[in-house]
């Protein structure tokens, strides 16, 4: 990989990370353009540029992280709920996932996505303001589940957790709030995961440190000001463009990959 590519991949990641638009699937669709196979050193590379964008949610967030632990505590317990689902849906399906992870699925992956995303938009469920905590910690739970169907490339995480919010009821700045709230343990616990895997690995072929820190660094930088536009809507209308975006791009890739 030169290092132009591992600039583009950080921007393709920093762009597509914090947008309902399925940043996995972007992610894929760059790797298989420039022809880029799937390597431990890819694998270390896209940790790296996950890592970017996760340092860009807490350092935006930092305001709200710190209100949470000093003034709301409780409400930890719903990002616990949330996560309650994840566990055992990563280690019980991981190999039935990796099925769904070849380029033929993505245009699929991605069409339900905006179908989800077009269907939340027009959605008008309205829940009681402000809402109780059990009523939190039920949604917190499907939110969560929802998060786990996302771990499938071409399924939006963002997508689908702010969009299961919004159908619980939750004003679309709650539902994006808690949505990347709950991406930092999400994306800090698979980060780990994938560190212990790849140090299990007996191929030891890396990328210069050079490849690793651009990417870090540029989806970082790109993703700080990306995750400042997501916060700027204020109307579930608003996310309706990208579910007509992700329509077109799993449609257009179906056809690709199935008709042409």
């Amino acid at each position: 990989m030169s290092l132009f590519e591992s600039i583009l991949l950080g921007l393709v990641q920093g762009l597509t990370e914090f947008l309902p638009i399925s940043s996995s699937a972007h992610m894929q669709w760059c790797k298989y353009l420039l022809h880029l196979e799937s390597s431990q050193a890819l694998l270390v590379f896209e940790l790296c540029c996950n890592l970017g964008t996760m340092l860009a949610t807490v350092i935006f967030l930092r305001k709200e992280l710190f209100q949470l632990f000093s003034q709301r505590p409780k409400e930890i317990l719903l990002f616990w709920i949330a996560l309650v689902p994840l566990v055992p849906f990563y280690f019980l399906f991981s190999h039935q996932l990796a099925l769904f992870s070849s380029m033929r699925f993505l245009g699929i992956s991605w069409t339900l996505t905006g179908i989800v995303l077009v269907t939340a938009s027009y959605y008008r469920k309205t829940a009681p303001s402000p809402l109780s905590f059990a009523k939190k910690s039920k949604d917190s739970f499907w939110i969560g589940c929802s998060q786990c169907l996302a771990l499938i490339p071409g399924l939006s995480r963002s997508g689908f957790t702010i969009s299961c919010a919004t159908f619980c009821g939750w004003d679309l700045p709650k539902a994006i709030l808690f949505s990347f709230l709950l991406s930092i343990p999400t994306i800090a616990g698979g980060s780990f995961l994938e560190t212990l895997h790849l140090l299990r690995s007996q191929n030891s072929s890396l990328f210069s440190p050079l490849h690793y820190f651009l990417g870090f660094f540029v989806s970082f930088l790109v993703g700080f000001f990306m995750i400042r536009f997501i916060f700027s809507l204020k109307e579930r209308k608003k996310i309706r463009p990208f579910g007509w975006y992700c329509l077109t791009a799993g449609i257009l890739s179906i056809i690709y990959f199935y008709v042409g």
